[in-house]
């Protein structure tokens, strides 16, 4: 069993996602949030690509990286049109998000210009757990910090002015081309205490941070220092650490999760987010979609409108017997659907009787 953090997190959000997901052959889509988010770590990259002539970044300019963002935002845009990948097709956002891209790359360079290079770029870490669990993930950043980077942000690490041995003077970055999540406020702020707690309490408790530091550490034989986050559009970061106690809470919700998918349970989860999902067809299987118009209490005549779904469903299932005695089950691997224009569901799990 293969495990990511994003796997991870799509199952806790909504299990039948994740099935549809990792299980099925059905066409992936994405929105402009995430086709600009890609792209731009796809460009960042590009910068550090070590061009003929020697200088700091791949392109020659600030202006010149920009320019190339936009070509590649035309030509990812055009791409995800062509192969109908697109959940909403919207040209407004579409600028916009060229727009937020632009400013990612720019605030990139002046931030990165004048500092080191990073020590490794889309990189992958896997380690095994037992069981044949393998954990894996791929760090868009590892850089190299100065000690007094580390006696100002984990002084505990510093002894005798030596870092303590067991750890590397290095940090995980993680890229990021939206706003803070974390509650971002300023120094000048008076908030009390237990909201600034609050707002930031995912920031020390997020799975990716501890599994990339998880994996570090596993792969090395060192640990990292920390963990950033890195917002491209306001140029803030936020630093983070993990100890023993928060591998536990990562290894008891991989426990969870690896014991759920062998029982082959994966109910929905209907949320906000549905409307942005692959899999929307496929989650109502062969039932037609439901629409309704907006009315004032008991008052107006608004007809429940039924849209049909080119999905069908093919079963095979035998039913289980009723017998008294035990009987070995042979191992099954989930069914795979074929590819097609028109979504066929085999076998579902939670079909079987």
């Amino acid at each position: 069993m293969k495990i990511s953090v994003s796997g991870l997190r799509m199952y806790s959000e909504c299990p039948r996602k994740w099935y549809y997901s990792f299980f099925t052959s059905i066409p992936k889509k994405t929105n402009y949030h995430f086709l600009c988010g890609s792209g731009v770590h796809r460009h960042v990259a590009c910068l550090h690509k070590k061009p003929a002539q020697p200088r700091k970044f791949f392109f020659k300019s600030k202006k010149s990286a920009i320019a190339a963002w936009f070509n590649r935002w035309q030509r990812a845009l055009k791409d995800a049109k062509e192969q109908k990948k697109l959940v909403f097709i919207d040209e407004d956002k579409e600028k916009k998000y060229g727009q937020v891209g632009a400013i990612c790359i720019a605030n990139y360079w002046n931030d990165n210009v004048r500092k080191p290079d990073p020590l490794e770029i889309e990189s992958y870490y896997q380690t095994r757990l037992k069981g044949g669990i393998l954990l894996r993930g791929r760090f868009d950043q590892v850089r190299r910090v100065p000690l007094g980077y580390i006696e100002s942000h984990r002084p505990e690490l510093i002894k005798k002015g030596a870092l303590d041995s067991r750890y590397q003077a290095t940090v995980i970055v993680d890229i990021k081309t939206g706003y803070p999540g974390y509650g971002y406020y300023q120094p000048e702020d008076n908030l009390p205490l237990m909201e600034k707690v609050r707002l930031q309490y995912s920031l020390h408790e997020d799975f990716q941070a501890t599994l990339y530091c998880y994996l570090y550490e596993k792969t090395t034989g060192k640990k990292p220092i920390g963990f950033i986050w890195y917002y491209l559009r306001n140029r803030k970061t936020f630093f983070t650490y993990r100890k023993e106690k928060d591998y536990e809470v990562l290894l008891d919700a991989i426990h969870h999760f690896r014991e759920n998918v062998q029982n082959h349970s994966f109910p929905k989860n209907p949320s906000n987010r549905c409307k942005y999902c692959d899999f929307l067809k496929a989650c109502r299987e062969d039932r037609c979609f439901l629409m309704v118009e907006p009315e004032e209490l008991f008052q107006g005549s608004a007809e429940i409108k039924e849209i049909s779904n080119t999905v069908k469903k093919e079963n095979y299932l035998q039913l289980r017997l009723k017998l008294k005695i035990p009987r070995k089950k042979k191992k099954s691997k989930f069914p795979r659907p074929q590819r097609d224009d028109n979504i066929i569901l085999k076998n579902l799990p939670w079909d079987q009787k």
